[in-house]
């Protein structure tokens, strides 16, 4: 479990920013020599707000999610899942941000 925090809290980094600054920007290719790159992003009004994932020793698969957030920076309307990239092993997990924290 330790490992998994360890790996989302690096993943997560690049997109704990406001949606103009992450606007456009890539994760580094992570991982092994499983599965394939993918690209997703929350849209143009929403930031991203923590995955859900797929996990055991190894990351299986990762889910953004997202949520439209005001001017002010208080999150609006309910949290979505985007589409999950990866496998079926390992076992469910998600990280999420609180919403009380101002993007």
């Amino acid at each position: 479990m330790a490992r998994l925090l360890s790996f989302l809290a690096i993943f997560l980094m690049p997109f704990i920013a406001s949606s103009a600054d992450a606007a456009g920007s890539l994760s580094p290719v992570l991982g092994g020599s499983g599965g394939d790159a993918f690209v997703t992003s929350c849209s143009d009004d929403e930031v991203m707000v923590g995955v859900r994932v797929r996990s055991d020793a190894w990351l299986d698969s990762v889910a953004p999610r997202c949520v439209r957030v005001s001017t002010a920076g208080v999150w609006q309307g309910t949290v979505r899942t985007l589409a999950i990239a990866g496998g079926n092993g390992g076992l469910p997990g998600h990280s999420r941000l609180s919403p009380q924290l101002r993007c």
